[in-house]
């Protein structure tokens, strides 16, 4: 009978990905050696650790920064209280709730691509509805506020929240072919131009307080602005109001809405004695939320 050695199965060490040169210096040099990258890859490791160790004690880390951050962004705050009388006053701090669900916030951590240095602005979730810093907006005055501090029907006025960088102030520019601020959600022939936050307050930031009724805007003018009831919020330069679209946008909150500038209204056509005008979408639709 012939003689058959035994089988022998060498099973591969995941661990030896390693280069030629590495595994030919390996046993034929000592740890000082740098031919074979040994004690390089040693000493790389050691410094690595330390450096992720002393970032770690410091709260350095990225993963530390982004959670300070969170944390700071969504730190609860005390809104205005009711007041007596249901009006908004100038200096009130409150939350801009739309009709759809949730709530204009800034996300100061995500610049906005434009010619002007600004910051995302987005509509919450529901569930992200609540009072907390990137959520309270102040009510501004432009020049002096009236004696009496009432926010009035066609008054302008700013809209101004804080964040680790400063003040913001809520703007939006007209959309051209030369500054390009169109919203993602424009579709067909609407017009629908970015909303973002900036530093620096200009013509561009004036906001004004409208009725949702048009045929109620004449009996309406000058009237104070009553607190968490639904109003339309105009932009003075573009003349469009404040929209809260679906589409969704990634901030590092998760997954929140696109606010944009566009007046949803319905197409009618007039007619001699008649007056067929209707209101504005809901998605036009906000009110200034107080506290409980």
């Amino acid at each position: 009978m012939r003689f058959q050695p035994p089988s022998v199965t060498f099973a591969m060490n995941p661990q030896l990905h390693y280069t030629p040169q590495q595994q030919m210096g390996y046993g034929g040099y000592s740890v000082p050696c740098r031919v074979g990258n040994w004690a390089e890859d040693e000493y790389l490791g050691v410094l690595q650790t330390s450096e992720h160790v002393s970032r770690s004690a410091s709260g350095t880390l990225s993963t530390q920064q982004i959670g300070n951050m969170i944390s700071r962004a969504t730190a609860p705050v005390t809104l205005a209280s009711p007041p007596e009388d249901g009006f908004v006053r100038f200096g009130d701090a409150l939350m801009i709730s739309a009709a759809q669900g949730g709530a204009l916030a800034l996300n100061a951590y995500k610049k906005f691509e434009s010619a002007q240095e600004g910051y995302v602005v987005s509509r919450t979730k529901p569930e992200g509805a609540f009072p907390c810093a990137r959520t309270c907006w102040t009510v501004c005055p432009i020049g002096e506020a009236p004696p009496d501090g009432l926010l009035r029907v066609g008054m302008r006025f700013y809209l101004k929240t804080e964040c680790d960088a400063g003040d913001m102030y809520l703007q939006s520019l007209r959309y051209n072919v030369a500054n390009m601020n169109y919203a993602s959600s424009i579709s067909d022939a609407r017009r629908k131009s970015a909303v973002f936050a900036v530093k620096t307050p200009g013509t561009e930031a004036a906001w004004e307080v409208a009725v949702i009724e048009p045929l109620a805007s004449l009996v309406c003018a000058g009237q104070p602005v009553l607190a968490n009831t639904f109003i339309a919020l105009k932009h003075c330069s573009s003349q469009t109001n404040l929209s809260a679209e679906a589409t969704e946008i990634l901030t590092k909150f998760g997954l929140e809405h696109e606010v944009a500038v566009f007046t949803e209204s319905s197409l009618a056509r007039a007619k001699w004695g008649s007056r067929d005008s209707t209101a504005v979408g809901v998605t036009n639709h906000w009110a200034f939320t107080t506290g409980a």
